[in-house]
Formats: structure tokens, C-alpha cells, sequence
């Protein structure tokens, strides 16, 4: 009795018509799911642009949940509690950002004051090796460019130090922008705490919610 073995050679009809119905699709199709994402896309980025006040500290929070969260998972390893963990690496991100806005903060505003000191020497230096280049390759001459530009320096950026004064100034003749920040420097450590405290719970519930298809390998 004769053995039937399946064809190692498949009809090269069936071949090329399962190839066909795989590879090319409707274009009609292709251009509808693409508006359709796009669509989607731009009202979710509207939604976004229209609810950032309210969205701010909980994309602050996460950010800092997401960079603290090796921390808390390292002193975990050395036998700390959950919480005490998220405690200590709340007070050390705390400590950080205090760090950058009574630190770095004047130190920018004093190197931007500098700059703008500076400016007009690096715009003479700048007029001085471009002119003969340009007047010789374009026929342009910007030999009186560089005033235009230094009395617009002069009305615009002479103001430029204690800029923080002026933001906080600004911020305080606005009810509704000091109500506004005052909420997000209250919230953000907030949710920063419990995002932290629960971020692996977090991780695999959205792990959980993930197609399987579409699941990182």
C-alpha cells in the first residue's frame, strides 16, 4: 500500500492568488484608515492642547514616578518597605528640583545677563567675516545690520536680568495663572507619591490591558 506524502511543490496558481490577496489591499481602504488615524491623532492632541492645565501635573507626576521608580526598586532590594522606599526617593527628588530653581536658576539669569553684555561684540565679530563674503558672492552689504540689530537688542533683551522676578510678578497679577500654579506645585508631589508607591501595579495592569499581538517580546 502506497504511502501519500503531501506535495513539497504547492499549484503555483494558489501561490501567486494567496500572495495577491495578501499583498496588495484596497487603496480606497489604505486612505481611509489613514484619515481615520489622522482624525484621531488630531482631535487627541486638541484634547490634549485644551485640557493641559489639568493634564500638567499628572504628566509631571508620572515623569517623576518613571525616573524615581529604579530607585525605589533598588533600596527595595535592601530589604525597605514599599512606602518607606517611595518616602526616601520623594524626599531626595524633592530636594533635587530645590536644588535647580535656588541654584541653577540664577546662575542662568546671571549667564544670560552676560550674554546679552556681550552680544554686540559678538555681532561686530559676526558683521566683520561675513560682509566681504556676502557683498562679494550675493552683492548683499550689512555694514549697518548689525546697529539695526543691536538697538533691537538694546529695546528687547537689555531687560533680560532678574528675569525671575518679572515671571513671578507676572504670575502674580494673575489670579486665575497663580491659582493655576500653585494647584500644579501642590498636585505634582501628590500624585508623584502614589503614582511611585503603586507604579508596579500600574505597569502590569496596563501590561494587562495590552493586546497580545502588540505585546513587547
Amino acid at each position: 500500500m502506497s504511502e501519500i506524502t503531501p506535495s513539497s511543490n504547492p499549484n503555483p496558481n494558489q501561490k501567486q492568488s494567496l500572495t495577491s490577496h495578501l499583498g496588495k489591499g484596497n487603496p480606497s481602504n489604505y486612505a481611509h484608515q489613514r484619515w481615520f488615524w489622522l482624525t484621531v491623532i488630531s482631535l487627541f492632541l486638541g484634547l490634549v492642547y485644551l485640557l493641559a492645565p489639568i493634564l500638567t501635573p499628572f504628566l509631571m507626576a508620572a515623569l517623576l514616578a518613571y525616573l524615581g521608580d529604579p530607585l525605589v526598586d533598588r533600596l527595595e532590594a535592601w530589604k525597605l518597605s514599599r512606602t518607606l522606599s517611595v518616602t526616601v526617593v520623594f524626599i531626595v527628588l524633592i530636594l533635587m528640583i530645590l536644588v535647580i530653581l535656588l541654584v541653577l536658576l540664577p546662575v542662568i539669569e546671571t549667564q544670560l545677563g552676560h550674554l546679552v553684555q556681550k552680544m554686540p561684540r559678538y555681532i561686530d565679530n559676526a558683521v566683520l567675516v561675513l560682509q566681504p563674503y556676502l557683498l562679494q558672492e550675493w552683492g548683499v552689504n550689512i555694514e549697518n545690520i548689525d546697529q539695526e540689530i543691536k538697538a533691537w537688542l538694546t529695546t528687547n533683551l537689555s531687560q533680560t536680568g532678574g528675569f525671575v522676578q518679572k515671571i513671578l510678578k507676572t504670575i502674580s497679577a494673575s489670579g486665575a495663572l497663580l491659582i493655576g500654579w500653585a494647584s500644579t506645585l501642590f498636585l505634582t508631589p501628590v500624585i508623584t507619591f502614589y503614582l511611585l508607591r503603586d507604579w508596579d501595579h500600574l505597569v502590569a495592569f496596563i501590561h494587562d490591558l495590552l493586546p497580545r499581538r502588540v505585546e513587547p517580546v
